[in-house]
């Protein structure tokens, strides 16, 4: 119980900060949950493991996977027979042969200039009176500047395979899953044309809206023989709750708590707040999907 007082008062806090007045329209969560509930953040790896995967979802939606070698020998990550499987079922391999460039041109330049005062001009022809004057208070500068430009090309090509050393870790290129993430529970919140409560906390890998799996493709023995580690995931819930009653966020948040007390004990979860104007942090998330082997 502690716990939900402290995120309330967190969220009360957030909300009342100086300047323009955020007035917050849903309070959205959603979760995901391994398909194989055996891994949960309270099991320990055993000593026999050779392989050890974290997933790492941003609040954008963005997978991470993260890959350490438990192992004394060299690993090797076969990024060609590595791939995400997506929520949309298409599917994106680790290894791009593709040869990607950035170019960046650079000016360098020589000025050369001058200045001439034209009251003293003026007074060399003897011209006085008011023009004089105004002559000698006028001066004229003129410049010119010879310039080259550089362009410099970076050639990038990624790597069929990649080596871990012994108890080394890595990290994946990262890769958006869909229908995850702060920009999919505000659309959630966009089309609740109703503006009732919508709880739905009991989907499964058969039914739910977002499903993806990860494959890593690893050796042990220099490349003679691979291994496949596979992990599926699936979003167990969505969750959106109007804030009704002149903006008070908190009453939605208690709503939340009391569809979804154990809103925080699961392996990842988003806690998105839609707002009327973009502020410095609109959410809270967790992620802490992992498996090995």
């Amino acid at each position: 119980m502690k716990k939900h007082i402290l995120t309330l008062s967190l969220c009360a806090l957030l909300f009342s900060s100086c300047g323009t007045r955020m007035k917050i329209s849903d309070v959205t969560y959603q979760s995901v949950r391994n398909k194989d509930e055996a891994f949960n953040v309270t099991q320990e790896i055993p000593d026999s493991a050779k392989i050890y995967i974290d997933y790492s979802i941003s609040e954008e939606g963005i997978l991470t996977v993260n890959i350490k070698n438990l192992t004394d020998e060299i690993m090797i990550i076969d990024q060609t027979k590595s791939f995400v499987v997506n929520s949309d079922g298409t599917s994106t391999p680790y290894y791009d042969p593709t040869v990607k460039t950035k170019t960046v041109t650079d000016l360098s330049s020589n000025q050369v200039g001058g200045s001439v005062n034209l009251g003293a001009i003026g007074g060399a022809l003897g011209v006085g009176g008011t023009i004089g004057q105004i002559l000698n208070g006028i001066n004229v500068g003129g410049s010119n500047t010879n310039g080259q430009s550089v362009a410099n090309t970076t050639y990038s090509v990624e790597l069929p395979q990649l080596n871990i050393a012994p108890k080394g870790r890595i990290s994946l290129k990262k890769i958006g899953i869909s229908n995850l993430g702060y920009i999919f529970t505000e659309a959630v919140a966009d089309e609740n044309k109703s503006r009732e409560n919508i709880i739905k906390t009991n989907y499964t890998p058969t039914n739910s809206y977002c499903t993806f799996s990860v494959c890593i493709s690893y050796s042990i023995d220099e490349g003679k023989t691979y291994q496949k580690i596979i992990s599926d995931f699936y979003a167990n819930s969505i969750i959106d709750i109007p804030v009704k009653n002149k903006g008070k966020t908190n009453e939605a948040l208690r709503e939340l708590i009391r569809n979804k007390n154990n809103y925080n004990n699961e392996p990842y979860w988003l806690l998105n707040f839609k707002a009327n104007k973009v502020p410095t942090m609109n959410n809270y998330y967790n992620s802490l999907l992992y498996k090995y082997k």
